[in-house]
């Protein structure tokens, strides 16, 4: 009751994630700290699965007993890609049929299952001796991914939908705050993001809020719809797939390009970074929200919306237990086979499942294992916080590069580096080099205390979208709807323009040349264009030589 009436909002202070007291903690652990947070340390050990201190009904009677991941057993992750794609993809080039930037995957696959079906029963045997190898794999990758997994839930599911839906400004919120600017800053993830031109300088603010909103649209199609959207062949289905053959398309670019350094980085989008993004969307932000509400969401709640990231996980690629799709990468190097991390299953203790814990020590584990904020990171933090009203171009030139250095701050920027502090906390804001305070001691104060009355305010909107609330069913409709006109008023319309279906579409050039004009070519047939395709801004220059 006392945090409810005097609130109080930090980051490094959240409730479940506090250490416990000496006594009530598992026998060999420790308490690790980075960057203000402290976790309670207890490895995962193969000889002692099943042993892990507990009760008799199998609870855990701390945090993250026994489920930490050394940094040794992380590493060989960031050498394991996306197979099932990654080999398609492959497959598709030595046959010289390449999937260019704007093909849609999802439509080849199609193609290769009519194909299929259209043989008549005498012939087909016969006739899929005839397909390609390419085809093999995409028929192969359409019978895995059209038939749910032995662990999904569709009640849960559903819920995890539900949940998305109650809390979606808070949600975003937290996103925004806790895990995309910490977590994009993180170096060797961060090394995708410059590479690919993706979120990080020089790309334009425009083409910054762009891609947030793309990955905004693929959250509102996967939750504001019915459950159905994400079996297979829904909206939701197919523009998680889609995202996941960008993805592999960004994969195959950058490891084609000998500058980038495998042996120190890893694979880009490897294992080991998608499990990061699967918590960060789902984990982290749960937290985040409890940091505003003071209280943890109601525990079926929690475990609902862990359901829900695993399953559009899985859609995106990450490995899981169970997981029925042979991943001929999934060793550690000297040919052991390597537990999928599953982050938002059960766990590796086979007789105390645990998904909540289970993702709370992956999540801690890869911190440990990443965080380790450099320049880049610094500029990556500074250029999220700075989009839309954030900045102010300093430079009379409306086309030129956004970059830190050609930035003035203004109030909104030293606004959202106050509520990032709040989030993540003073010492990982200081390491991104986020302003304390604004230079003028008056707006300094105003903009606190906005910041403060904000999150008040948004703590009473929670308590309103809860479970046992009179408001939630009301709120929840609310929420849907806005999420309806986001993608058919805004996105789809702002989208189809940079996607190219726009004929006179504007192109942003972000090396500090001007806008180009990009016409579209008269053709007599339907341009297929996957709706993610161009995402990631391709290089012009690569596909004239391709």
């Amino acid at each position: 009751m006392h945090m409810l009436l005097i609130p109080s909002f930090d980051g490094l202070n959240i409730a479940s994630a506090r250490i416990p007291p000496p006594s009530e903690r598992p026998k060999g652990s420790t308490v690790k700290s980075t960057f203000g947070q402290q976790v309670l340390w207890l490895e995962y050990n193969d000889e002692t699965n099943g042993k892990a201190s507990g009760d008799e009904n199998g609870t855990s009677h701390c945090n993250s007993s026994g489920r930490h991941i050394e940094t040794e057993v992380l590493e060989p992750y960031r050498l394991q890609g996306d197979e099932p794609i990654d080999n398609i993809l492959r497959l598709l080039d030595e046959e010289d049929n390449r999937l260019k930037a704007g093909d849609d995957l999802l439509d080849r696959i199609d193609e290769t299952v009519r194909l299929v079906e259209n043989m008549n029963h005498d012939e087909s045997t016969s006739s899929k001796n005839k397909l390609s190898p390419s085809q093999v794999a995409m028929l192969h990758f359409h019978k895995t991914y059209s038939k749910l997994p032995s662990w999904v839930d569709l009640t849960q599911l559903q819920l995890g939908q539900q949940v998305f839906c109650a809390y979606a400004g808070p949600m975003a919120l937290s996103l925004y705050y806790r895990s995309l600017v910490p977590g994009f800053s993180l170096p060797r993830i961060a090394s995708v993001l410059e590479a690919t031109r993706y979120l990080a300088p020089p790309s334009t603010p425009n083409q910054v809020m762009a891609r947030l909103t793309d990955t905004g649209a693929m959250l509102a199609i996967c939750a504001s719809n019915s459950v159905d959207t994400l079996l297979a062949n829904g909206e939701g289905w197919k523009t998680t797939l889609r995202v996941r053959v960008l993805h592999a398309k960004v994969r195959k670019s950058l490891l084609a390009n000998q500058k980038w350094n495998v042996a120190n980085l890893g694979v880009p989008i490897n294992q080991e970074d998608t499990a990061a993004t699967l918590l960060a969307f789902s984990m982290n932000a749960m937290l985040g929200i409890e940091m505003i509400l003071g209280f943890p969401l109601p525990r079926k709640e929690q475990l609902a919306y862990l359901a829900y990231w695993r399953y559009l996980g899985w859609l995106l690629g990450v490995s899981t237990q169970e997981d029925e799709v042979v991943n001929t990468s999934n060793t550690d190097g000297n040919g052991a086979d390597l537990r999928p991390l599953d982050p938002c299953g059960p766990g590796w203790i086979s007789n105390m499942p645990d998904p909540m814990e289970h993702a709370k020590a992956v999540f801690a584990s890869i911190v440990f294992h990443l965080m380790h904020p450099n320049e880049k990171s610094v500029k990556i933090a500074h250029h999220l916080l700075g989009v839309g009203y954030g900045r102010k171009r300093s430079s009379t030139d409306k086309n030129a590069a956004s970059d830190t250095t050609t930035m003035t701050h203004n109030n909104w920027f030293y606004y959202r580096a106050m509520q990032c502090r709040r989030f993540i906390g003073n010492p990982l804001a200081d390491a991104l080099e986020l302003p304390k305070h604004h230079p003028q001691w008056w707006t300094n104060i105003w903009l606190y205390m906005i910041g403060y009355l904000y999150l008040v305010l948004m703590r009473l909107y929670i308590l309103a979208c809860l479970p046992y609330s009179p408001l939630r069913h009301m709120l929840v409709k609310l929420h849907k709807r806005q999420l309806h006109r986001f993608i058919d008023s805004y996105w789809k319309e702002d989208h189809s323009k940079r996607m190219g279906t726009d004929p006179n579409r504007k192109k942003d050039v972000p090396n500090g040349g001007k806008s180009q004009l990009l016409k579209a070519e008269p053709t007599s047939k339907p341009v297929s264009m996957c709706p993610f395709a161009m995402v990631s801004p391709p290089n012009l220059e690569d596909d004239k030589k391709k």
